[in-house]
């Protein structure tokens, strides 16, 4: 590898959550080469477990999964990237009532379902 210290600096980005595509907007580098740093720094090891992050796994109608993934298409981001913006905003603001409404509206709702 040419560049380590180009390796790093994109591991650190990597490392911290930030997408292939926001690192190549960020760097100026193609895609391609940004893979390859990412390839080279995990055969490295210079790659950090993510601070402060989860992986979580949703089941998702296949319409909703096509939605993401239109809209981080559009937004030129990974569906990934999107989906954990979108839940942070979600959390940080909370937001919870305006997208789910209540819990006690939910109940109403479900009730309403119940009986028809």
């Amino acid at each position: 590898m040419r560049d380590r210290g180009r390796a790093r600096q994109v591991a650190r980005l990597f490392s911290d959550g930030v997408s292939r595509e926001s690192i190549c907007e960020a760097t100026g580098l193609t895609y391609g080469t940004v893979s390859a740093y990412v390839s080279y720094a995990r055969r490295e090891g210079l790659l950090e477990p993510v601070r402060g992050h989860v992986t979580l796994t949703a089941r998702l109608h296949h319409d909703h999964a096509e939605a993401l993934r239109r809209e981080a298409e559009r937004r030129g981001c990974e569906v990934n990237e999107l989906t954990a913006r979108l839940l942070g905003l979600v959390c940080g603001d909370g937001l919870f009532d305006a997208v789910l409404g209540t819990p006690e509206e939910e109940r109403n709702e479900q009730q309403a379902r119940v009986r028809g």
